[in-house]
């Protein structure tokens, strides 16, 4: 207090001072400013005071704090804020009892829908396929022997047709008449070359043809002609079989294709994220198209089943995670329905396993609902009695108060209370 009074007083008196030797209101000369130089004791203090109060200089940028410990971050306390507007969900149509799944695979467009919702529920069994290839082979057979069967007929036909005119056009003089004999070889000639034309035309198209085509194999199979080919298939990235021929059968081509489909279904499997199983099916088909025995057939219809196996279980799974009574029974559906695919040992045993813990699932739902359901019929029970037991209490308590009404009351009470004694 002493210092700052000090340089008030300092302060005022070199002001005062300063105004009696201005230039302007004394007239001094020129040399005025130098003899305020040679100020009174008083401003040479108040020089040395005003240097003293000097406003200390800004932090410099940089300066290190003090480190936060680990105990200062424990019992660090932080102010509770809460947020503006609460949030409040939207109220859903769905409940836990019109709760559907969503499609497995959905498409924009319904006939893909239909479609794949047709391939989901197709099952397959060996025996069905046996069968299926019996009557290919049968239909096969049947129709090579009526190709042979309408050749031999239709030679038959134009000999018939070629005697029938020969014998229309015969004269007596025949057998002198060298002309008739060459009409007959004629028409026997033209019957043979017909017939040597539809079964040159049956053996071409049995014909297969391979050709590298750009680090590709083309298959091409014979027309129905007795010259002529078309292309069948193209398999990238296969070689050539050694030796080479100029024609191959069907044993020795289709093989290739089984094998190109085959691996593109397992190439499809190994892709990272959820597996594509439509198309891993679609290349199971077309390799099964392409079966000329029974391990080639058999090695794809367990594959397909396999999926088949696994699309049911990824339903019935997301039907069990719901954990109600008719959610459950779905899962138990889908499993039922799995275990009718054509499977092995030990995917058989899979799934009645499964069967059984979502069987055992349903019994405990079902046993809690039913819990849960007597516990909520009591809690009402006891609430309707405890409405009772207030109004009983509310309607005695107002008696008490009105002693009026209770001295009316009283003799309905009095010829009441007879009855209740009979009873």
């Amino acid at each position: 207090m002493g210092k700052k009074s000090l340089i008030k007083s300092t302060d005022k008196k070199t002001a005062t001072r300063a105004k009696t030797t201005s230039p302007e209101k004394s007239g001094s000369s020129a040399k005025a400013p130098a003899k305020q130089k040679t100020a009174t004791p008083g401003a040479k203090v108040a020089a040395k005071t005003k240097k003293i109060v000097k406003k200390p200089s800004p932090k410099k940028v940089g300066v290190t704090k003090k480190k936060i410990t680990i105990k200062d971050l424990l019992f660090k306390k932080f102010k509770t804020t809460s947020p503006g507007k609460k949030f409040s969900p939207a109220d859903f149509a769905q409940t836990a009892d019109n709760f559907t799944a969503p499609p497995f695979i959905f498409s924009d467009n319904d006939k893909d829908n239909r479609k794949i919702r047709k391939l989901l529920f197709n099952t397959y069994s060996m025996n069905a396929l046996k069968v299926a290839a019996e009557k290919a082979a049968a239909e096969k057979a049947a129709a090579e022997k009526a190709a042979v069967e309408k050749a031999a007929a239709e030679k038959a036909a134009v000999e018939k047709a070629a005697a029938e005119k020969a014998a229309a056009v015969k004269i007596p003089a025949e057998k002198s008449d060298p002309m008739n004999k060459t009409i007959k070889f004629a028409a026997i000639g033209f019957s043979l070359i017909f017939i040597m034309l539809v079964l040159s035309s049956i053996s071409n198209s049995y014909k297969y043809y391979l050709l590298p085509a750009d680090g590709a194999i083309e298959i091409w199979q014979g027309d129905f002609a007795p010259m002529g080919k078309k292309p069948l298939l193209s398999i990238p990235g296969a070689e050539m079989p050694i030796p080479a021929k100029s024609e191959y059968r069907k044993k020795e081509v289709f093989p290739l294709a089984f094998n190109y489909y085959l691996s593109q279904a397992d190439a499809l499997a190994e892709v990272p994220g959820l597996p594509d199983f439509e198309g891993i099916k679609t290349y199971l088909h077309q390799a099964l198209d392409y079966a000329t025995d029974q391990a080639s057939m058999k090695t794809a219809t367990v594959r397909i089943n396999t999926i088949e196996m696994l699309v049911l279980l990824y339903k019935a799974e997301a039907a069990a995670g719901q954990a109600t009574k008719t959610s459950l029974e779905s899962a138990i559906n889908y499993l039922e329905k799995a275990a009718m695919l054509d499977l092995d040992a030990t995917q058989l045993n899979l799934i009645e396993e499964k069967i059984k813990a979502v069987t055992e699932m349903k019994t405990e739902v079902a046993a809690a609902e039913e819990a849960a359901a007597e516990k909520a019929a009591a809690e009402e029970a006891a609430a309707i009695e405890a409405q009772k037991a207030s109004a009983i209490k509310e309607d005695q308590a107002a008696d008490v108060e009105n002693p009026a009404k209770t001295g009316e009351a009283q003799p309905a009470t009095e010829k009441a209370a007879p009855a209740n004694i009979k009873d």
